[in-house]
């Protein structure tokens, strides 16, 4: 009962303190004369420019100068805003968000060395395939799967090629060949190996056209109307499920629908106020301040998601740790009255 009152308490003031802090506000440091809405000092109201010169401040990527010394995440903090101590903003914006959106852990969690290393391979190398099977294979480079280039199918083009010719699987077209839609190719294949193994011949080509002339609709396994039996996308596809709440532990920000999977965060320590042992994750806002003093400057110590005892100890009394003893804190005292915080010793 007494750590359930105090840390509802705490977790009110923090959520107010923590959120004012991190939202740039109309009027604030960073101004408000920004009409691009994907600026994090948007102002939507018609009359806020007024003729005036335009200002507009965007979020970025911030890391640890040293991960071995911060075991914290990248941070996302909006420009003009006070980089946090440990902390910097490095130049290649490109690689950190292609490295975060491709590993989580390095924002949910921590940047550790594993986010590093890619960053400066990254950096270093700059951006490509590191799949050894695909086309355009490099080994010195930053491996993102949507560098790279594998093989595709090929068939003849019956008005070009006269001679016999199967269909093929290559890097490259072969002269005299198009590219043709895979799905349908195996599935010409599949009924008619000889198209494959033997040559490519108008009974192919018809099953083929047939094939696309039919087999229509939504190919993308990630949309909700995905069509398992559709060879040819015909563009019906309309959003795909998961999480669309940004702060959740496992947002998507490809997803359109929400499917009602969203795992929220918490405070992962167990030395804190308001420890949540369920939590999937740590609560991480866009301009966290690592060690940041909250309430009254005496009060309880704000650590990113979790609230922690009151450093300071020389107000006796001062229950919600605003360097005041008051009513509130006679509220809290009164609440909690009567609670046996000693064991019971029994003596037969």
């Amino acid at each position: 009962m007494k750590h359930s009152l105090l840390t509802v308490l705490l977790c009110t003031l923090f959520s107010f303190s923590l959120f004012s802090q991190v939202q740039p506000q109309a009027g604030d440091a960073l101004g408000d004369l920004c009409s691009d809405p994907e600026a994090c000092n948007y102002n939507s109201l018609p009359f806020a420019l007024n003729g005036l010169e335009e200002t507009c401040y965007y979020y970025q990527w911030a890391i640890p100068i040293n991960s071995a010394e911060i075991e914290g995440p990248a941070l996302y903090i909006c420009q003009g805003e006070e980089i946090p101590e440990g902390y910097t903003v490095p130049v290649e914006q490109e690689c950190l968000s292609l490295i975060i959106e491709n590993d989580t852990y390095c924002y949910q969690v921590s940047w550790d060395s594993i986010c590093q290393d890619a960053f400066d391979a990254c950096v270093d190398f700059g951006l490509g395939c590191g799949d050894p099977s695909s086309c355009n294979f490099s080994q010195e480079t930053y491996n993102l799967s949507e560098f790279c280039e594998y093989e595709q199918w090929y068939i003849p083009n019956l008005d070009v090629i006269l001679i016999e010719s199967p269909a093929v699987l290559a890097c490259d077209a072969p002269s005299g060949y198009i590219l043709a839609d895979e799905c349908c190719v195996q599935q010409v294949l599949l009924s008619n190996s000889f198209c494959g193994d033997g040559f490519w011949a108008g009974l192919c080509q018809s099953a083929y056209e047939e094939c696309v002339f039919d087999n229509t609709g939504c190919t993308n396994p990630a949309d909700c109307n995905y069509d398992e039996t559709a060879c040819i996308d015909d563009g019906s596809c309309f959003g795909r499920y998961g999480c669309t709440y940004p702060d959740a532990c496992n947002y998507d920000g490809l997803a359109t629908v929400d499917d009602g999977s969203c795992e929220y965060p918490g405070c992962t320590d167990p030395e804190a106020l308001n420890f949540e042992p369920f939590a999937p994750c740590n609560s991480l806002f866009p301009g966290d301040v690592l060690g940041l003093k909250g309430i009254g400057g005496g009060g309880p110590i704000i650590n990113g998601a979790c609230i922690y005892a009151p450093e300071n100890e020389e107000c006796v009394g001062d229950l919600d740790g605003d360097d005041i003893v008051g009513s509130a804190d006679l509220t809290i005292f009164l609440s909690n009255f009567g609670n046996n915080c000693s064991p019971i010793i029994i003596v037969d």
